[in-house]
């Protein structure tokens, strides 16, 4: 059940994403057969999954300046 929901959800997003960018029948073929194995449910799943390695990447890198930032203002302690 899970699976099919799963495949379900990835279709709807990867077939409103290819008729978003690419506005032509012919062209969302083609873009769909060639990089996403014939599949709107590969579409949506790349999508997401860049989407979600976007924000883990972003969240990394405030994670790092705010510690290098606490570490270079923070005042040595005495021994």
């Amino acid at each position: 059940m899970g699976h099919i929901l799963g495949s379900i959800v990835y279709a709807s997003i990867g077939f409103v994403y290819l008729w978003i960018r690419y506005r032509n029948s012919e062209k969302v073929a083609e873009v769909k057969q060639e990089y996403y194995e014939d599949r709107y449910a590969v579409a949506g799943m790349k999508l997401l999954l860049s989407i979600i390695g976007i924000i883990f990447m972003v969240a990394l890198l405030i994670a790092l300046f705010g510690i290098i930032y606490i570490i270079l203002t923070r005042p040595p302690s005495a021994p």
